[in-house]
């Protein structure tokens, strides 16, 4: 769980880094791509902690049931 933050914050801190360069450049639509490809990159890296999470509410919803 902890990898998973660090790797979301260092994308997040450089993708932020990046779209602000791309802003002070001139590059609105640059930018905005940018900023995309970071939360896409983001979700990415979550997904085997979302797919642990949701195995554990299954397997629980199935228990009290």
């Amino acid at each position: 769980v902890k990898t998973v933050c660090f790797l979301n914050m260092g994308i997040s801190y450089l993708s932020q880094f990046a779209v602000n360069a791309c802003k002070d450049a001139g590059q609105q639509g640059l930018a905005g791509q940018v900023g995309f490809f970071g939360k896409i990159s983001m979700l990415l890296c979550s997904v085997p902690l979302l797919q642990t999470l949701w195995e554990t509410m299954s397997s629980l919803l199935q228990k009290g049931g």
